[in-house]
């Protein structure tokens, strides 16, 4: 396989108790991600992840499900691998919190 992109692919700042669209895969590759989650509130965070194909993500399709990211703290995820279907999913129990995702995109 070719890397054909390395970098950036998104970053949002999510809104209270919504879950957000972060990022889609590439159109027609699989592709690695890391993902950043920065809690800049100034309170605790409940934090919920997904890697799913679209809409409500089902339960087994959660990285994290009410995970406990404190104030002024930072999480990373490295190495998550996503089909060109998949989209990153994100939500946070309040405001000031953002997610970065960085990857790699590969052809055959």
């Amino acid at each position: 396989m070719t890397i054909v992109y390395d970098g950036m692919l998104a970053q949002a700042t999510l809104v209270k108790a919504t879950l957000t669209e972060v990022v889609a895969g590439h159109a027609t590759a699989p592709c690695k991600v890391n993902i950043t989650i920065c809690n800049i509130g100034g309170g605790n965070a409940s934090i919920d992840l997904a890697i799913a194909a679209t809409g409500a993500p089902a339960a087994a399709k959660y990285i994290l499900k009410g995970y406990a990211l404190q104030a002024k703290k930072t999480l990373f995820i490295q190495g998550l691998n996503m089909t060109a279907a998949e989209i990153v999913q994100a939500r946070s129990s309040i405001a000031g919190t953002t997610v970065r995702v960085d990857g790699e995109h590969y052809t055959a």
